[in-house]
């Protein structure tokens, strides 16, 4: 949306994109020290039992070329990225060399996103906007639904009284 705006000349594109990328990263160094400092105990609480162990013990075979890759590929949409930054503080990556990697794959998907938005111009905006106007009226629905559909799940599960 910020760079469709950018194409319509009410946003600076090279602020968009950096806010982007800082927006991305900026709690992703928080798992990676949970990753260094609690090792596999962190990746056992996000995968417990053998399963967890098995990927810590690959993990650390792997080639340290490996770890930087995976980094960058967990800006993808899919990617455990939390699940990624833990393992790269508990393979020892140096934190500079983290928040580097982070940064590429960030800077990668932020611009490929913002170039669409560029590219898009006044209709992306336009779409921003309708979007934005009912926004609030879409949220409450949603709201309102999953309630009403935990509470028919609750009275289902719910014992027949005696």
């Amino acid at each position: 949306a910020g760079a469709a705006f950018a194409r319509i000349g009410e946003a600076d594109l090279w602020v968009v994109i950096t806010a982007g990328v800082f927006g991305m990263i900026k709690f992703d160094w928080l798992f990676w020290l949970a990753g260094r400092r609690w090792g596999e105990k962190i990746v056992a609480l996000w995968a417990p039992g053998d399963l967890a162990k098995r990927f810590v013990g690959r993990i650390r075979s792997w080639p340290r070329w490996a770890m930087p890759i995976a980094v960058v590929a967990a800006a993808l949409p899919g990617i455990p990225a939390a699940a990624v930054f833990a393992v790269a503080g508990l393979g020892r990556m140096r934190l500079a060399t983290f928040l580097l990697f982070d940064a590429i794959g960030a800077a990668l998907i932020t611009g490929l996103v913002a170039g669409l938005g560029f590219g898009l111009g006044q209709d992306a905006v336009d779409v921003v906007l309708a979007v934005d106007k009912y926004a609030l009226w879409i949220s409450l629905a949603l709201v309102v639904f999953v309630s009403v559909q935990a509470s028919r799940r609750q009275k289902q599960q719910a014992p027949p009284a005696a």
